[in-house]
């Protein structure tokens, strides 16, 4: 839920996305959760500091795409890969410059437009899905029913807690004024 907010602010502050961008990424997220071993909610954290840099939402995913492919082959973590990714489109090859001689040779101008991203994305294209663990899966696919079960009985108990507040604060008010009327009453005797 946190990650999901998250996304959500940065969208607001990103012109290039708005709340269909948001449900779009939020889908994409879920789907990359189940090709791989990425939880959704560490790909929404992600997306939301790449919309924090001002990605649309295409990048977004050919970022997080790219990422998690490459994080499963260099056992590095998704976020990192995406950082290294999203450097290449400011026309910094930066480490993967270092480690990717083709990325190296790109100008700044195909950095910018991408081009390592897609050399990335080619290079390491399917070991995301192909090295995902079933254990892993299944306990992020759980993690997922929990939120939802979670987050039904949170509509269904909401107005009972609600409830109960109400009925606390009017027996704190009125037991407020009665204590007011009592010392009020005490310093008149």
């Amino acid at each position: 839920k946190n990650a999901e907010e998250a996304l959500q602010v940065a969208a607001k502050n990103n012109p290039y996305l708005n709340d269909e961008s948001v449900y779009n990424l939020r889908n994409f997220a879920s789907e990359l959760q189940g090709l791989s071993e990425i939880g959704d909610e560490v790909s929404l954290q992600v997306m939301s500091q790449l919309a924090a840099t001002g990605r649309n939402e295409d990048q977004i995913m050919q970022i997080m795409s790219a990422a998690a492919d490459m994080a499963a082959v260099t056992g590095q973590d998704i976020a990192s890969a995406a950082q290294q990714l999203n450097a290449t489109l400011n026309g910094n090859a930066g480490v993967l410059g270092r480690q990717i001689e083709t990325i190296n040779n790109l100008t700044k101008e195909e950095l910018e437009n991408g081009r390592a991203i897609e050399l990335v994305a080619k290079q390491y294209k399917g070991a995301a899905a192909a090295t995902a663990d079933v254990e892993v899966q299944l306990s992020n696919a759980w993690g997922d029913f929990k939120e939802n079960i979670g987050r039904g009985w949170q509509n269904v108990t909401s107005p009972v807690k609600q409830f109960f507040l109400d009925v606390l604060n009017d027996i704190n008010e009125a037991t407020a004024k009665t204590n007011a009327l009592k010392d009020a009453k005490g310093k008149r005797n």
